[in-house]
């Protein structure tokens, strides 16, 4: 799992935002508080090309048929949501 870009901290009823470096020196100085991490969404992945599943189809010793190593490639980058637009 990825690093928190950020934490809300909470004390005595105060909220306020603070980096990660902040928050690990104030864990670090002993200075702990109730935190609650913050991550930003991961980048949206993209399609693989013809060449990387073709490469991948050539490295896999299991891989029989190549139309179906590549529909087999097609239905798990959809049901991921690879290559999904979040607009649409």
């Amino acid at each position: 799992m990825s690093k928190p870009a950020a934490f809300i901290m909470v004390e005595g009823g105060r909220t306020w935002f603070r980096t990660s470096a902040e928050t690990e020196e104030a864990i670090r100085t002993g200075f702990i508080m109730e935190s609650i991490p913050l991550y930003t969404a991961p980048a949206a992945r993209k399609h693989l090309t013809g060449i990387e599943i073709s490469q991948g189809f050539k490295a896999d010793d299991d891989a029989t048929h190549p139309y179906s190593y590549w529909a087999g490639v097609n239905f798990a980058e959809k049901h991921h949501g690879i290559g999904v637009d979040d607009e649409n």
